[in-house]
């Protein structure tokens, strides 16, 4: 039976602030794959100044992951991602042929035509496909849906989850998931004042040690 995880995730909320003042360092210098920090960077460039993108961006720095893929393209719906057709020119038109490229590595054309007709069955409710696709060492497939405080998950965003899980797995593991984001995780300065404040309270409580010995005879 698939299930579907619901993940709450803190962030320090200086993370979001640099990432609305254009500095991306928090994913390009981090682990996630080369794929995730050209095209997350490529799309917060187009759109400057919100906090669109930092969802993924954040959630693809905190979970380890071998391959990782920008999902939000018609992959659930479009026989472009089976058949080999053009996708037409623009930015993003090499990160949707590398895509298709993992999925059918993936994945068996078998399984992403049952994908694709289960979605289209869906009438009423054409399924948007996840954020994130995520691939583990162990070779677990995780599909994420990341929502920031003040996001709800659409009917359309549950569609495609539900396609996802009960099309997709085979010999592969293949979980969906939903990560919550919400404020109040602790920053790096954060965690630097505290280590001073350990330090001193260590030195004081040697200090009020050496105070109460008795002097040597």
């Amino acid at each position: 039976m698939p299930t579907l995880k619901l993940v709450p995730m803190p962030y320090p909320t200086a993370r979001l602030q640099q990432w609305r003042d254009k500095n991306y360092r928090m994913l390009t210098s981090s682990g996630a794959s080369e794929y995730l920090k050209k095209i997350l960077v490529l799309k917060a460039k187009e759109r400057p100044g919100t906090r669109r993108f930092f969802g993924e961006a954040y959630v693809a720095t905190k979970i380890a992951h071998q391959e990782g893929y920008y999902g939000s393209f018609k992959w659930l719906t479009s026989a472009k991602f089976i058949d080999g057709g053009k996708f037409s020119n623009g930015p993003t038109r090499k990160y949707k042929e590398q895509f298709r490229d993992a999925l059918q590595h993936h994945f068996t054309k078998l399984q992403l035509r049952r994908l694709q007709q289960s979605a289209h069955r869906l009438r009423g409710r054409k399924p948007v496909p996840p954020d994130l696709w995520l691939i583990d060492r162990r070779g677990n497939h995780r599909f994420i849906e990341v929502k920031l405080p003040g996001d709800r998950l659409g009917p359309q965003q549950l569609a495609g989850l539900a396609a996802i899980a009960c099309c997709l797995p085979g010999k592969q593991r293949v979980s969906v998931e939903i990560i919550e984001l919400h404020a109040g995780g602790v920053s790096e300065s954060d965690k630097r004042r505290l280590r001073k404040l350990c330090q001193r309270s260590r030195r004081a409580g040697q200090s009020k040690r050496r105070a109460g010995r008795p002097p040597a005879s």
